[in-house]
């Protein structure tokens, strides 16, 4: 692949269906390359967020993982274990609450419900907790990070409606065939009709929310008639697409996995009819654009907690409460002492996931998109460190990001 990085200057060449283009880092802009003799450029509207300090560092990301009890029993589950599942105790939510509102290095408090179970299980407990947080002297937004779309009534939604500060994510494979086959309830029973009356309800009392679709074997081809169905029958103008991961109850399931190379292919054609279709179709696992890292998960301001009390800074692990398996988990809250505590050496080799600690990705043009890409996915449990990406998933990911930043779609 022709391209060049002159990391001094911040800035890179690249080709794209045999056409030369420029990105320039600090301005975050791309040409399109005339002649690059002469040195002619075409500018692109290419946008992003400005770059500066964060102006987020001051707030307490504070996720609840409510719950790991589930009403539904998708073939995929990356949460799926066989231990005794439970709720949350309203007390561990309080003490973590209490701290961060005692905490100078915070000035607001963002709180998102989110569950390795199905979170609208405990909808009485998220209603009590976000009460008791608003009675702080910080400021508090609400967020109810993802659900199934299944157990929610018209109270419910209301509540949402009036509390709720953004977007919600609900899990829907969309098609009712893959919905019912992909994300059934208990006892292998559909549910697609059950979330369609939902989401109609959302729709109903103006509530914000955004589709998230597990793509498999069964569906990765079939994200354009997702996309249709959405258009012809939801107010729902965003949705996102995210290949599924081989983890948990997918182990047993590894035919479902799609390589990323299939996963970029199927999503640049999808990208352009959703373009031609007013929806925002949203590429998860194509790149983001935090200063040093790829997520929330080694932000030094994200906290989850999970029902067996633990702290993790990656959602994804908080079933996971064995610290020797686990390298997101570096707290605990301690309800029999009611304290908070950290573990200060979890915490500094969390921050050596970097993409500059990364000898392979250090070097790699493309860092400034991915920056090594997602740290569950690059956790060795052999070595217990972090390694880079596999060449075949960074040649896909590189792919996507030249048609995103060519055609003006970087999220």
């Amino acid at each position: 692949m022709w391209c060049i990085w002159l990391k001094e200057k911040n800035y890179f060449f690249f080709l794209y269906k045999k056409q030369k283009y420029l990105f320039l880092g600090k301005e975050r802009k791309v040409f399109l390359i005339d002649n690059p003799l002469k040195g002619k450029f075409i500018l692109s509207n290419y946008k992003s967020k400005k770059e500066g300090k964060d102006k987020f560092s001051r707030v307490a990301n504070i996720t609840f993982d409510i719950t790991d009890k589930c009403n539904m029993d998708c073939i995929y589950c990356y949460a799926y274990t066989k231990k005794k599942k439970k709720i949350m105790k309203f007390e561990t939510a309080r003490l973590m609450i209490d701290f961060m509102q005692n905490n100078k290095d915070y000035d607001s408090l963002s709180i998102s419900f989110t569950g390795s179970g199905e979170p609208t299980l405990a909808f009485n407990l998220i209603k009590k907790i976000v009460n008791y947080a608003k009675k702080g002297k910080k400021p508090v937004k609400v967020y109810l990070a993802n659900t199934n779309a299944s157990l929610l009534k018209k109270e419910d939604i209301k509540w949402l409606a009036k509390n709720n500060s953004g977007s919600i994510t609900v899990s829907f494979e969309v098609l009712e065939d893959i919905q019912n086959f992909q994300r059934p309830f208990k006892g292998n029973k559909p549910s697609f009709k059950k979330v369609m009356e939902t989401l109609k309800l959302f729709d109903k009392f103006n509530l914000e929310y955004g589709i998230r679709v597990t793509l498999t074997k069964k569906n990765y081809k079939k994200i354009i008639d997702c996309i249709k169905f959405i258009k012809e029958n939801l107010k729902c103008r965003l949705i996102k697409i995210d290949p599924v991961s081989i983890s948990g109850k997918a182990k047993k399931n590894p035919q479902l996995k799609v390589t990323m190379m299939q996963y970029a292919k199927e999503a640049q054609k999808a990208y352009e009819f959703a373009k031609k279709n007013g929806i925002h179709l949203v590429i998860v696992s194509m790149a983001q654009r935090r200063k040093n890292e790829f997520c929330k998960a080694l932000e030094p301001n994200s906290f989850t907690i999970n029902s067996s009390n633990s702290i993790i800074s990656c959602p994804a692990y908080a079933f996971d409460d064995n610290p020797k398996s686990n390298p997101f988990l570096f707290g605990k809250i301690d309800l029999k002492n009611k304290k908070v505590i950290f573990d200060k050496n979890k915490i500094i080799n969390l921050n050596k996931k970097r993409v500059e600690s990364l000898k392979k990705c250090n070097k790699c043009s493309y860092n400034l998109f991915c920056f090594g890409g997602c740290p569950k996915i690059d956790y060795s449990h052999k070595t217990k460190k972090f390694i880079p990406p596999t060449k075949s998933y960074c040649s896909a990911r590189k792919k996507l990001i030249r048609y995103m930043l060519v055609n003006n779609r970087i999220d």
